[in-house]
């Protein structure tokens, strides 16, 4: 199972654990949400891409690690 957007006249009306080729509630589509991509109810969908509400293209996110010093306290 994968993450879903409900997607319904354009826009994400929900956020599911599904299948794409599911069947979606009627008149929605299911569209599967990318690994380490956030999507949410209210961003809209262009058919490719998943735009916020800023109407910015939602991309991967990158995990980033960080190293800190290790302070050792005597």
């Amino acid at each position: 199972m994968s993450g879903c957007a409900v997607i319904q006249n354009g826009l994400v009306v929900n956020t599911i654990v599904a299948e794409p080729t599911d069947t979606p509630p009627e008149g929605c589509t299911l569209v599967l949400i990318p690994d380490n991509v956030f999507v949410t109810i209210g961003f809209t969908h262009d058919g490719t891409n998943f735009i916020d509400f800023n109407g910015n293209p939602s991309i991967p996110q990158e995990i980033v690690v960080e190293e800190a010093p290790i302070e050792v306290i005597e």
